[in-house]
């Protein structure tokens, strides 16, 4: 049985608006006991990716998660990402490329 290519053009709004309808990711913070917040980390450069750059991604999903669960007002931002500035300007140096001057086809 052979399984069709994911089209991340057509899923994508599909899966977004899902997330939207169903406030997967809103946040109402009051300021007190049962608000529970994640902070993006800075940025840094670390070199190639790596499997401890997915454990690190993971481990701070579980726990937004797991706090969701305990009843928590969580504000995890979604998309954190403490490679991808720094890595996309070395990415553009090391290739004499402009990312916002690309299709998202030849960022793939």
């Amino acid at each position: 049985m052979s399984l069709p290519n994911y089209n991340a053009a057509l899923r994508e709004p599909e899966i977004i608006s899902f997330w939207e309808e169903n406030n997967t990711y809103k946040a109402e913070l009051s300021g007190d006991s049962d608000d529970f917040m994640i902070d993006t980390p800075p940025p840094t450069v670390s070199g190639d990716m790596h499997i401890g750059h997915a454990v690190a991604y993971a481990k701070g999903d579980i726990i937004a998660r797991y706090k969701r669960m305990q009843g928590y007002n969580v504000y995890y931002p979604f998309g954190t990402d403490d490679n991808g500035i720094p890595t996309e300007h070395l990415v553009e140096k090391e290739e004499d490329v402009n990312a916002n001057e690309m299709d998202r086809k030849e960022t793939r």
